[in-house]
C-alpha cells in the first residue's frame, strides 16, 4: 500500500514538471500565458496536494475492505 501512496506522489509530481516543460519549450511568451490561466500561482501545489488526499482516502478505504 505504500508503495502505492509513493507512486500516486510521484506520477502528480512528473505530471506537474512535464506540463510545465511543455509550456516553456513550445512557445515560452504563450506557456506562461496557458500555465497562468489558471488565475493561482500555487496550482501545481494544490494539484499535488488534493492527489495527496486522494490517495491517503483510496488507501484508507482499502483498508477498511481488506478488514472485512
Amino acid at each position: 500500500m505504500r508503495d502505492c501512496f509513493q507512486w500516486r506522489k510521484k506520477k502528480s509530481g512528473i505530471y506537474e514538471l512535464i506540463e510545465w516543460t511543455a509550456a516553456v519549450v513550445v512557445d515560452p511568451e504563450a506557456g506562461q500565458a496557458f500555465l497562468g490561466t489558471q488565475g493561482d500561482e500555487f496550482d501545481s501545489q494544490k494539484d499535488q496536494a488534493l492527489a495527496l488526499v486522494g490517495a491517503l482516502i483510496t488507501l484508507a478505504v482499502t483498508r477498511i475492505f481488506e478488514r472485512k
